[in-house]
């Protein structure tokens, strides 16, 4: 019985545990972390963007300001939609159509837009500049004015500081800034003098044109796709 304890005790302490087929290998612990790194806001989510894309935007806001502020206040509205392609990843540039309501003048511009980019990325959030210029059609919806022939627009310019942010491919903007806005009015009176027997004959026409200059401070809000 001793003898075979012996030999027990031999074949188990001979017994080559590296023949076994299964091994652990530890899980590090970074794979079995379910959390995500945070989000950097000014950092681009997206690494391979296409060199030129296109976007387009639709703004509405308030222009606040007045032509003669102790005479009336003068409520102002404006609303626009841009069309264009961002270049690279800082710049935007394409064209926009708007409307523009003042106290007595509605105008109807044809501008072209630029934007840049000075803080943060196209992908995520950014602080950006941007620029308008371009020319109007105008209106006046004041009552009839006696001479009043005819109405014009004319130069419109406008710069924005904004803050842009991002919903998928879905972007937001807060804009504030300046625009410039320029009219003009053609008015036309009669001229009669007395002729020789006393008759009435009517001259050449007298002509005069009123140049307006409207600036207002612009508030908007910006809803577009990329």
């Amino acid at each position: 019985m001793i003898a075979g304890l012996w030999l027990c005790a031999i074949i188990a302490h001979g017994q080559d545990y590296s023949a076994d087929s299964i091994h652990y290998t530890p899980i590090p612990r970074e794979q079995v972390s379910g959390k995500k790194p945070p989000a950097q806001v000014f950092r681009d989510t997206v690494q391979n963007i296409k060199l030129i894309e296109y976007f387009f935007n639709v703004n509405a806001g308030t222009l606040v300001g007045c032509h003669d502020c102790q005479v009336a206040k003068e409520p102002a509205f404006t609303a626009s939609t841009i069309h264009g392609v961002i270049i690279g990843r800082k710049l935007r540039t394409g064209f926009g159509l708007g409307i523009d309501g003042y106290d007595s003048w509605t105008t109807m511009p044809l501008f072209g837009n630029l934007s840049w980019d000075l803080l943060g990325t196209r992908n995520t959030h950014a602080l950006f500049l941007q620029g308008q210029y371009g020319w109007a059609y105008a209106w006046q919806i004041a009552p009839e004015q006696y001479g009043l022939k005819d109405n014009k627009g004319g130069q419109m310019t406008a710069v924005h500081i904004g803050y842009r942010f991002r919903y998928h491919d879905v972007q937001f903007a807060l804009l504030v800034g300046a625009k410039k806005q320029y009219v003009f009015s053609y008015y036309e009176y009669p001229t009669v003098y007395v002729g020789p027997n006393g008759e009435l004959i009517e001259g050449t026409p007298s002509r005069m044109s009123v140049k307006q200059t409207m600036d207002r401070l612009i508030i908007s809000l910006s809803v577009g796709w990329k």
